[in-house]
């Protein structure tokens, strides 16, 4: 088989993920499979391989290829956080560490109706299959002790203890054990190996946990490498290595006793181990056997070839019986089970033929796309000729260009006959997949009006990459990721009456029967049409989402023909007001009045999700507020904007701006404010593009002006501003109060100014 792992962490050098991902290469590559480490979502169609493994949550599925979750993690890291949550919910099934993240699962999955596949095995970062290696006669054990030790205070101050009473090996960042000296040997190379021969090298492997790691039963591979390398364990009561590794290794309390007694424990251990190596070369001998056998990496990885296998029937068997259901809806005439309203017209033959292509392309089903051509072009009617096949006919509807984007729709609308319809955008397409699971869905969760799923947002202009804080790190490598997920949430009717759409126009179906008179009276509406034709859809009950996500949405952040950017605002805001004058009296799931139910969205604070918009333009020669320009997709180390700025959360913050025009010579100002404690000096550094707008120390808590013209290589419509500075300030702790933010600098304003001629650029701040 050919495997994909995501590595999450592509900034990173150390990361625990990379390691297994090294390791699982040798071991698939020894059982004959080939398996590749990937970053981004092209890696993998790059590679187009059977199945791929999320080696963290922070990486949702974001392709066709079948997609599971190593959740090897404990629950307590992820389940508080929604976007985690949502990229877990996206995965085609589960590659589970311990009965508490199965659990987890199962809450997860409750609300959903559909338990996705799972592996019957405890998934875990395990080392490949290795011979036992005892030590030489006379080689004396010494305590090791490996890990990238970010967060320092994880265990008090035991390390610094051990150091004191014992020979102990610390490996690592050295950035991160620079308080350890005399102890700290260095970095293990992350390459799949060494850090066996570094282990055995040693003889007494400290294998230590977080609290919620113990708590959740979710072992860290120091356990298994440790055994794979012939080392004798001491570890810290995880109930996996209590029940699995028993008397083979040594188990510490650590609930409550004080470090200084567990230094004396793990010191002693180290002087036994030494007194009594016979013994201690036995004990380890056992747990290299236990370990070593189901546990071994060759064995999860035969196992996980197997699961797939498994998981890809059970999800075939899934969507088969779905279209089995609608074909029984349907009756004996047969017949499309779908019908797909595609409106047409404005944009370019190719878009619109990919469309139709991934209609076509469905693994499941049968269908009919009833092309709704608002300009009447020959093209287009001669596409809808060559583009038919076997599952998917395709009819050519001429419909008025009235400018009304509901009209079309309409017209589409009224010419449904399958027992379910669609929408898709002729620039926008579907996984091969989508409406089985959709169908699927209808089947197990029957009655409802409408099932959605998930979308996968893809930037279709190769200068927009995704820029998610997993991506974000020392080695400051440009990761081109171009799709992120989308829209992966449960039905939530005073959401969507609050008018945030969370329900992608391409991403569902809904039952015909629901098309009675009133839904077929055109409103006529330039905008929000979609989000109208749910609120009426809605009078028959809630929607169910099915969660897969399995829709494209492309977008092109600056593209003229990306209609989302050619409406004004105050389009929108009069489309709205007449939406909701139509639906006034209208009846809502559970008897609400939608009148009375939009009057208390009012009255809640605003949703924390937001709809995905594209950036906001920065004209040239006007200034403007930087709160209301971030590209949300491309922003990191930022809080949460406010009214008149945003405030940089660490030491480094980034975003990205869109010009109103691509331009070489530029003149750019920003006003900020750089945070700072009295007596200390602060110091800033702001770029733009690469470039250095200022770079030096400044007065805190005063607006200033820091301005520069560049030339830059070639045209751009993008600035990438890079603020650093020198260290972070909590208001709280300067002056009391209740914001706890690390504040570091305020971005307030941006001008960028066209230059005719750029003489010496000189760095200048103003206002000091």
């Amino acid at each position: 088989m050919h495997i994909a792992l995501i590595n999450a962490f592509p900034n990173l050098l150390s990361t625990a993920e990379v390691e297994f991902i090294r390791r699982f290469s040798i071991a698939a590559e020894r059982l004959g499979h080939k398996a590749y480490e990937v970053v981004t979502s092209d890696d993998i169609h790059d590679c187009a391989p059977d199945f791929v493994i999320a080696t963290h949550e922070f990486s949702p599925k974001l392709t066709p290829f079948l997609t599971f979750g190593a959740m090897w993690s404990p629950p307590a890291f992820y389940a508080p956080d929604p976007d985690r949550r949502r990229s877990i919910l996206s995965y085609d099934g589960y590659l589970v560490g311990s009965p508490k993240v199965a659990q987890f699962l199962d809450d997860l999955e409750f609300s959903t109706g559909i338990a996705k596949p799972r592996t019957n095995f405890r998934f875990l970062p395990t080392a490949p299959a290795a011979p036992f290696e005892p030590r030489a006669a006379g080689d004396l054990y010494e305590l090791v002790y490996v890990g990238v030790h970010w967060d320092g205070g994880r265990h008090g101050n035991l390390f610094e203890l051990l150091s004191k009473r014992t020979d102990i090996a610390f490996y690592g960042p050295p950035a991160n054990w620079r308080g350890y000296p005399d102890s700290y040997r260095g970095e293990v190379p992350y390459d799949g190996s060494s850090m066996h021969r570094t282990l055995a090298r040693h003889g007494v492997a400290l294998c230590l946990h977080k609290t919620e790691h113990r708590s959740a039963d979710t072992p860290s591979m120091r356990l298994f490498e440790a055994a794979a390398a012939g080392c004798l364990i001491v570890t810290d009561g995880i109930p996996f290595a209590k029940e699995t590794l028993g008397d083979s290794a040594f188990h510490l309390d650590l609930e409550g006793v004080p470090a200084d007694r567990v230094a004396a424990q793990i010191s002693g251990i180290v002087d036994w181990a030494n007194r009594n190596p016979e013994l201690a070369g036995n004990m380890a001998r056992r747990s290299h056997a236990i370990l070593n056998g189901d546990y071994s990496l060759d064995r999860t990885v035969e196992r996980t070839c197997v699961f797939a296998d498994e998981a890809r029937v059970a999800l075939t068997s899934r969507c088969v019986a779905g279209v089995r259901f609608a074909e029984a809806g349907a009756g004996a005439g047969g017949g499309p089970l779908v019908d797909v309203i595609i409106r047409t017209g404005g944009r370019r033959i190719d878009l619109l033929r990919r469309a139709i292509r991934s209609v076509s392309g469905q693994r499941f089903g049968s269908f009919r796309v009833i092309l709704a051509d608002y300009k009447g072009r020959a093209d287009i009617a001669a596409l809808a000729l060559s583009e038919s096949t076997e599952t998917t006919a395709i009819d050519y509807l001429r419909c008025e260009n009235n400018g009304l984007r509901s009209s079309t729709l309409w017209a589409g609308l009224r010419s449904v006959t399958a027992p379910y319809f669609a929408m898709l955008d002729d620039d926008d397409q579907l996984m091969p997949d989508h409406f089985g699971h959709l169908l699927a869905t209808a089947e197990a969760q029957p009655g409802h009006p409408l099932y959605y799923s998930g979308v996968v947002r893809v930037e279709e202009e190769p200068l927009d990459f995704m820029a998610p804080p997993h991506f974000q790190g020392p080695l400051d490598i440009a990761v081109p990721e171009t799709r992120e997920l989308k829209f992966l949430d449960a039905f939530d009717l005073v959401r969507l009456v609050a008018f945030d759409n969370y329900i992608q126009s391409n991403a569902w179906i809904a039952r015909s029967t629901c098309l009675d008179e009133t839904v077929l009276v055109d409103p006529k509406l330039v905008v929000c049409e979609d989000m109208y034709l749910y609120f009426l859809l809605a009078r028959h009950g809630n929607f169910r989402l099915s969660p897969f996500p399995t829709a494209y949405w492309n977008w092109r952040s600056a593209s003229k023909d990306n209609s989302m950017n050619g409406i004004e605002e105050k389009v929108w805001l009069g489309e709205a007001i007449r939406m909701e004058q139509r639906l006034a009296q209208q009846t809502l799931p559970g008897g609400w009045n939608f009148t009375v139910l939009r009057q208390l969205t009012q009255l809640l604070p605003p949703p924390r999700y937001t709809v995905a918009k594209p950036p906001a333009r920065l004209p040239l020669g006007e200034t403007q507020p930087i709160s209301g320009l971030i590209a949300d997709q491309q922003r990191h180390g930022l809080h949460q904007a406010e009214h008149d700025g945003v405030w940089t959360s660490g030491r480094k913050g980034q975003l990205a701006v869109r010009l109103g025009e691509p331009v070489r010579d530029v003149e750019v100002t920003v006003t900020l404010m750089a945070a700072g404690i009295k007596d200390r000096q602060q110091a800033i550094r702001v770029s733009a593009n690469g470039y250095v707008l200022y770079e030096g120390s400044v007065s805190t808590w005063r607006k200033l002006q820091v301005r520069r013209a560049l030339r830059v290589a070639q045209a751009t419509d993008k600035l990438v501003l890079t603020v650093e500075c020198a260290y972070t300030v909590a208001p709280a702790d300067r002056a009391g109060g209740n914001d706890m933010r690390h504040l570091g600098v305020f971005l307030d304003t941006i001008t960028c100014r066209r230059v005719d001629q750029i003489a010496t650029a000189q760095s200048a701040v103003v206002g000091q």
